[in-house]
């Protein structure tokens, strides 16, 4: 591997949750430990070299037990997060391990303060949250940010000892230039009876031809390419500093519009699933 997919690698497992302990990826990914070593010289600086600091680590830790236990509670209320009703007993270990107490965490879900507005401003930079627009999209959030730090500027600077490290798409939901190119020559073979389009256009169930063919195509797109799409797009807007919205979505890609509506209802779901995603995995 050369040195920038060494980097790019090992900022993947940071995002994914994987384990970045030295003995557990010589065991689990042996050929990938020996292209950092020989890339670096040794585990250490090569997580060094890629911002990977052992408080980021803990950080990361933190957040993802945050994130999983914060969605029982919303689901499913108080009574789900007693530590009797917390399993696999693991999960009570590494609680325990990373906030000292189940209790500790639960007062952090159950009421605002610094840990936790970091953790809610991770959660909306995993999918793509803009800081320009943060006042505007998460009102709440951006109301609770000026309450517990002196500033935005504090606030991101605390952010960013805690999880600063650049957001890239992870490998296993990346699609090659292959796969594009025949997901849209698969699209545009697509044949929809013009007789069919013009009886749901009189019936207003669309608009037009194009939403039409669109929403055909959105029949045959998978949940794995949503996520893909949404992935990848977050990469494209963070590099060009403009917004994942719908109008940015049915911009470049109509039946991946349609699909996502279809599929989640909106964007925001879809994000909230990227999220989920992103926990589950490592």
């Amino acid at each position: 591997m050369t040195k920038a997919e060494v980097n790019q690698r090992m900022k993947e497992m940071y995002l994914l949750n994987a384990s970045l302990d030295e003995n557990v990826v010589k065991k689990e990914r042996k050929k990938f430990h020996k292209d950092v070593l020989n890339t670096y010289g040794n585990w250490d600086k090569a997580l060094r070299v890629n911002g990977i600091t052992k408080r980021k680590l803990r950080e990361r830790e933190k957040f993802m037990l945050y994130f999983m236990i914060q969605e029982r509670y919303e689901e499913h209320g108080e009574e789900a997060i007693r530590p009797k009703n917390i399993k696999p007993d693991e999960i009570k270990e590494r609680i325990t391990d990373s906030f000292k107490t189940i209790k500790s965490l639960k007062d952090i879900i159950k009421n605002w303060n610094e840990d936790k507005v970091l953790y809610e401003l991770h959660a909306a930079f995993l999918v793509g949250a803009d800081v320009e627009e943060l006042e505007h999209d998460e009102p709440a959030l951006y109301e609770q940010m000026l309450d517990h730090f002196k500033d935005v500027n504090e606030a991101l600077v605390q952010y960013d000892k805690r999880f600063g490290i650049p957001t890239i798409v992870p490998e296993h939901l990346r699609q090659s230039e292959e796969e594009e190119e025949a997901q849209v020559e698969t699209h545009s073979n697509m044949v929809v009876s013009d007789d069919l389009i013009d009886m749901m256009i009189k019936l207003n169930y669309i608009e037009n031809e194009e939403d039409a063919r669109a929403i055909v195509q959105a029949s045959r797109v998978t949940k794995q390419e949503i996520l893909s799409f949404l992935l990848n797009s977050l990469a494209e807007i963070q590099l060009k500093g403009q917004k994942l919205d719908d109008e940015y979505v049915k911009e470049k890609d109509l039946a991946m519009h349609f699909a996502i509506k279809a599929e989640y209802g909106n964007l925001e779901e879809a994000f909230k699933e990227i999220t989920r995603t992103l926990v589950s995995i490592g």
